[in-house]
């Protein structure tokens, strides 16, 4: 019997008939010995596994919605943007703006492309391995800036291959 809530409801069989009764007409001897008992719904490995594969939209949502942030604090513009003659005055262009926000999911969208193709010819454990070491790449090459944006810029280029390899990848 299967409990829904407390309550207890209907017994699920993943037959017609349960081999094991006597009542089927088109009863399968052969499968007499299956199990035929109901399963859990949700097992620990299940809540396991959907938590590690939320992991890739959580980084991409996080990555996202911080360079936002990133882009307004006095540091991150001194670092940067594009400061006035005495060095008081920082702020960021459009251009350079845009360009740091958005080459992550120009990135997302071409490792996306290119993570099918690639998972078909090798695997998908060696490619989600590749893509992995591709994003933690990216993700190097961001922090090792200190004051190059352009080094940002591709970082996050980078980066963006290897989350949107892994979208595609990994909820497969």
């Amino acid at each position: 019997m299967a409990s829904f809530g407390g309550k207890t409801g209907m017994t699920i069989y993943f037959d017609r008939f349960n081999p094991n009764s006597e009542q089927g007409t088109d009863v399968r001897r052969s499968m007499s010995d299956l199990d035929y008992s109901p399963l859990k719904r949700i097992t620990g490995r299940s809540l396991a596994m959907g938590l590690l594969v939320s992991m890739g939209g959580l980084i991409f949502g996080y990555d996202t919605g911080q360079i936002s942030g990133f882009l307004e604090q006095p540091d991150f513009l001194q670092r940067f943007g594009e400061c006035d003659a005495n060095g008081q005055n920082c702020a960021f262009t459009n251009v350079r703006s845009g360009l740091i926000v958005g080459l992550l999911s120009i990135g997302t969208l071409l490792g996306a492309l290119l993570a099918a193709p690639l998972a078909d010819k090798i695997g998908r454990r060696l490619s989600i391995t590749f893509w992995s070491v591709i994003c933690a790449i990216g993700f190097v090459v961001q922090i090792a800036t200190s004051y190059a944006w352009y080094q940002l810029m591709i970082g996050r280029f980078v980066a963006g291959f290897g989350v949107g390899a892994l979208s595609l990848l990994v909820p497969m």
